[in-house]
């Protein structure tokens, strides 16, 4: 928990809390715009539990974490100031204990086998003797996702490890990555159109049976004719497709027929899709 209430133990918060205001105090190198518009995003606000204290808290860290200060501790110490019709005017000091600002000492990907390790340590942009930006992290971990789930792998998962070095400030990271098994494009359906509709989308379709099956291409193409396509309460992208664990295939089935039966109007011609190959 990243909070705490001041002044009398007895005394609780809830179940509706209006905040009046939220500063600041400790030394910080975050820049006061950065602080006010964190502040900005709670002041004024009203809440119904304290979860909002931890994501105060939460807030400050990241964007301390971003700048180097990978170790600090910030406290959302909340102050009620008045208390009225089961309502509470809350008043918020967010404490910071920075700490040091650490740089990255080394970096490194392990137990990949799909792709080069170089090549993975590459996306990050990372080097060493850079601050340690989380943030730059994330996004690099998110493109590794994106770059092992066009060649199929779409159980893949990569997981950072710090080891910290106080005493030299620096930080040496590595990511452990874990490719599962690649799949690929089992059969490919649309079920309830037209035979002329579903010759169209068939061809529009971006993956073939045998391709590397890739979420994103998939998405992008419901993403693209999501209005076009018929709706209903089960039309998840997750509805369409069926795993096949001992095969490592992936069948992908539009099924609107249902819908289709009750709606012709609904099952229109849709627009190609961008990644059409």
């Amino acid at each position: 928990m990243n909070w705490l209430l001041e002044g009398a133990p007895e005394r609780s918060l809830g179940p509706r809390m209006a905040v009046l205001s939220v500063g600041f105090a400790g030394a910080t190198h975050l820049a006061p715009a950065r602080l006010k518009r964190i502040a900005a995003r709670y002041t004024g606000k009203s809440f119904d539990d304290t979860d909002w204290l931890n994501e105060l808290a939460e807030r400050v860290r990241d964007a301390e974490q971003q700048r180097g200060y990978f170790c600090v501790l910030p406290v959302a110490a909340a102050k009620i100031l008045w208390e009225r019709n089961r309502r509470q005017g809350i008043a918020v000091t967010v404490r910071i204990e920075e700490g040091d600002q650490y740089r990255l000492k080394s970096f490194s990907v392990v137990n990949a086998k799909a792709f080069p390790a170089e090549e993975l340590v590459a996306r990050f942009g990372l080097r060493p003797g850079d601050i340690f930006n989380t943030a730059v992290i994330r996004r690099g971990l998110e493109d590794l996702r994106k770059t092992y789930g066009a060649k199929g792998y779409i159980n893949f998962t990569a997981v950072p490890d710090t080891q910290i070095d106080d005493a030299a400030r620096t930080i040496a990271l590595v990511v452990d990555v874990d490719e599962g098994d690649a799949y690929r494009v089992g059969k490919v359906q649309f079920l309830g159109l037209s035979p002329g509709r579903t010759e169209q989308v068939l061809r529009d379709f971006p993956l073939k049976p045998g391709d590397a099956y890739s979420p994103r291409d998939v998405e992008e193409f419901y993403r693209r004719n999501h209005s076009l396509l018929p709706r209903g309460p089960n039309f998840g992208i997750e509805n369409f497709l069926q795993l096949d664990n001992e095969h490592h295939l992936v069948d992908i089935v539009f099924d609107f027929r249902a819908w289709c039966d009750k709606i012709p109007m609904g099952c229109r011609t849709l627009q190609p899709s961008a990644n059409k190959k």
